[in-house]
């Protein structure tokens, strides 16, 4: 029997089926990871410069940042949407971490495009 390429169609099926369950896994993880508590030293800076501009305070103008505004903003518009609590803080770490484990797999899959499953080790990996 000869052997036959698995038709495109299915190729393309099976990566977007890849693709979600690499999405809800990272998602998953950083939300399990994050319900075993706060840690007060590494993420009370965002989440408190995050309230400050929810709060309609300004940055470099009301409060000093150590970093670039960027990370509070973002922070602020997850605290508009879901409310100003932890839950919000851990989704928008799971969004962006789903996020980087799509990046990867992107980018490796720009740099090896013949090897789809060192792509998606690579997003595992990052999730």
């Amino acid at each position: 029997m000869p052997f036959r390429p698995v038709p495109k169609n299915l190729q393309n099926i099976a990566e977007c089926i890849a693709l979600v369950g690499l999405g809800l896994f990272a998602f998953w993880i950083n939300m399990a990871a994050g319900q075993r508590g706060f840690f007060a030293f590494d993420q009370s800076i965002v989440f408190d410069g995050g309230y400050r501009i929810f709060s309609g305070q300004i940055p470099y103008k009301d409060f000093l940042l150590w970093t670039g505004p960027i990370a509070y903003a973002l922070q602020a518009v997850f605290f508009w949407c879901l409310g100003v609590n932890y839950t919000a803080y851990l989704v928008s770490a799971a969004i962006f971490n789903a996020a980087a484990a799509f990046l990867a797999v992107a980018i490796v899959r720009m740099l090896f495009p013949a090897s789809r499953l060192l792509a998606y080790v690579a997003g595992l990996l990052t999730a």
